[in-house]
């Protein structure tokens, strides 16, 4: 996709090897629906020295900026279009950039507080680390090993004799006896110490620590009162619009965009309580234009505004197809961009031309036409499709020395 300016039609129709035919088509209709919600509170300010037409007040704030409030309160629940407009004028002129404003009053009540503020931040060596900002930090590991008084078993065998009831005979056994080396686990536990070093826990590893001194200091308070008026916006347009919207500015919903190429326009406004709706309508004239060579389509253009000022779209097919072929993405074109490829356009058709017939060129008119590094360029690229005769046109075009 390529951006041209308004310039392009000029351009295209100075140059002959471009046929362009303009068609318009039914203007693109879209409408944006903002509704205004009023509100008016308290708003407080910090200054040093207490202002001149103020009344001060301790807990309680006056009766005067209270009964202040409330008249203000009351004209814009009952005429909130006025309030709007006292407070954001530019949103009755299709402005839907901010979706916020506000305005205060002069100052009309103040309040006088003591505050610790910070005086100055003081930076010290660490005397923990010593501004390294690494420490030692040694721990204990335990190691188990196997033990060897009772083998890992835990437990050692007793053999002893049981002499059997009414008779001179008996027999052997053999007793399980905790070990008392092991405690009856078959593991010896062994400590040792292991020495790390860490980041200072004191500093954070940056081996300086920052002492932070506080002062007291008096403040004025002051308070107006503030009238806040919040919009929210509601587009509805035309599928053309939407999809040169989406094209050019990534988003399908740019109103404050597609209002700069409105040719009428029509607000309409319905007032209701604290709140404020309104309508704006906007024309978009649309305008094609066909792009062909030797009554070959290239590709289409698809322009809306007023000539004064409009915004053009290219489609892909409008770049040579052999070129575009090997790009991608299409650049963001220019008028000077444009000219300079319908120049490239006419290059490479005259090189194919060449090539096929096998006639030998004249270097010197292409440079007149053509600058050389352009020349080069197209060459090298145009030679690889052209096998067996990409050779034969950098023999052609070589320059002698």
């Amino acid at each position: 996709m390529g951006v041209c300016d308004s310039r392009l039609g000029g351009i295209l129709d100075s140059f002959g090897a471009f046929d362009v035919s303009t068609s318009s088509e039914t203007p693109g209709v879209f409408t944006v629906e903002r509704r205004i919600k009023v509100s008016v509170d308290y708003a407080t300010a910090e200054r040093q020295a207490p202002p001149a037409n103020a009344v001060r007040f301790r807990l309680i704030k006056p009766k005067h900026l209270r009964k202040v409030h409330d008249q203000t309160r009351q004209r814009a629940l009952r005429a909130p279009d006025k309030a709007t407009r006292a407070v954001a004028p530019q949103w009755f002129q299709a402005a839907f950039g901010e979706t916020e404003a506000y305005r205060n009053s002069a100052p009309l009540a103040y309040r006088t507080q003591r505050r610790r503020v910070v005086d100055r931040v003081e930076k010290k060596l660490c005397a923990k680390c010593g501004a390294s900002g690494k420490v030692e930090q040694k721990t204990i590991h335990t190691d188990y090993k196997r033990c060897l008084s009772c083998g890992g078993q835990g437990v050692h065998w007793r053999r002893r004799y049981v002499p059997q009831p009414g008779t001179t005979g008996g027999y052997y056994t053999q007793d399980p006896v905790m070990c008392t080396a092991c405690g009856a686990s078959g593991l010896i536990p062994q400590r040792r110490t292991v020495t790390q070093t860490v980041s200072c826990p004191k500093c954070r590893g940056s081996g300086q620590i920052e002492h932070t001194h506080y002062k007291w200091v008096k403040l004025t308070i002051l308070y107006s009162v503030r009238t806040r008026v919040r919009a929210t916006d509601r587009l509805r347009a035309d599928r053309r619009l939407q999809r040169f919207s989406k094209r050019v500015w990534g988003a399908s919903e740019a109103p404050d965009r597609l209002a700069r190429f409105a040719s009428g326009s029509e607000l309409q406004q319905k007032t209701r309580r604290a709140s404020l709706i309104l309508r704006y309508r906007a024309e978009v004239p649309i305008h094609t234009t066909v792009v062909s060579e030797n009554a070959r389509p290239l590709g289409r253009l698809t322009s809306i505004g007023t000539p004064a000022a409009a915004l053009t779209v290219a489609d892909a097919p409008f770049l040579d197809r052999r070129l575009a072929a090997k790009t991608r993405e299409l650049k963001r074109l220019s008028a000077e961009a444009v000219l300079m490829e319908a120049q490239r356009n006419r290059l490479v058709a005259s090189l194919c031309e060449l090539a096929r017939s096998g006639r030998r060129p004249d270097p010197d008119s292409f440079l007149r036409l053509f600058s050389q590094k352009q020349l080069n360029k197209t060459v090298q690229t145009i030679s690889k499709r052209l096998r067996p005769k990409g050779g034969v046109l950098r023999r052609l075009f070589r320059r002698k020395r």
